[in-house]
């Protein structure tokens, strides 16, 4: 598995907001801005939290990119894979609890209302 460089998590990390974008079966593209996410070395995961055009479209096609940038300094990065939806219950709690922890307390609100008891789907790229 390919390391993602410090450089490229650092501007992820600070701008606090991925772009993540894919195609549907028509091969029509979609994007969806997603500030619930986390990163690590080799993997970037992020909470899906609503199932419709993205989560479709990473059935028809895992083939993805994610992106982030920084507007002040004009750079930015995109990564380009696959996407897989974590499926050890585990893990995915885990996962979960370390994204939510991040969260600022409006947002982190919203998301577990959005939530209620269930552990969330949590992509991985």
């Amino acid at each position: 598995m390919l390391k993602i460089p410090h450089h490229v998590k650092k501007i992820f990390l600070e701008q606090q907001m991925i772009v993540v974008s894919s195609v549907d079966q028509n091969l029509i593209p979609n994007i969806s801005p997603r500030t619930a996410f986390t990163i690590t070395d080799d993997a970037i995961y992020w909470i899906e939290l609503f199932r419709h055009k993205s989560f479709k479209n990473f059935q028809f096609s895992d083939w993805i990119s994610v992106a982030s940038f920084d507007k002040e300094k004009l750079k930015g990065f995109q990564l380009k894979g696959k996407v897989t939806m974590l499926q050890d219950e585990e893990k995915k709690k885990n996962v979960s609890l370390q994204i939510i922890d991040k969260l600022t307390r409006l947002h982190k609100e919203r998301i577990l209302k959005q939530l209620g008891n269930k552990v969330p789907t949590i992509a991985s790229f």
